[in-house]
């Protein structure tokens, strides 16, 4: 794979990944958030997902959840993949694929320099491996370092 192949492939998971938590989080804005409930006479105790808000009288603005019961697993995994969250962790990468883009020698600007004042590292860097790696996408022995 390319320099310009493995870029574009990056930014096209990162760019799907926050496309899929916008999307979470304009049809259920709510649905990511974990409610503890203790004690109430209406409810079960328990650990709750957020589903929605239903107003219950307009003349009084009152509103009450709607929820669905989780396990706490669930509700650890739902806190850390919160739409907001993703979006940061997106933009983020985004920000990593840019600062470490090869050169037109397929050095990694992002490295710097090395004592020499010659580019530190090829691209791929191990920043973008990594990045790779978190998106499931192979730059092992098939990406061409010479463009």
């Amino acid at each position: 794979m390319t320099a310009e192949r493995l870029h574009d492939a990056l930014r096209t998971a990162i760019e799907a990944r926050q496309e899929r938590a916008r999307a979470a989080q304009a049809e259920f804005p709510g649905a990511r958030r974990i409610v503890e409930i203790h004690d109430d006479d209406d409810v079960p105790t328990g650990l709750f997902r957020v589903i929605a808000t239903e107003v219950v009288s307009e003349t009084r603005s009152t509103a009450r959840l709607v929820v669905d019961r989780v396990t706490e697993a669930t509700a650890r995994f739902i806190a850390a993949e919160d739409p907001a969250f993703v979006l940061r962790q997106c933009a983020r990468d985004l920000k990593v694929l840019e600062r470490h883009d090869p050169d037109d020698n397929q050095e990694c600007y992002g490295c710097g320099f090395d004592n020499q004042e010659e580019r530190a590292e090829l691209w791929p860097c191990p920043e973008i491996r990594d990045l790779a790696a978190a998106y499931a996408i192979s730059t092992e022995e098939d990406t061409d370092h010479d463009g």
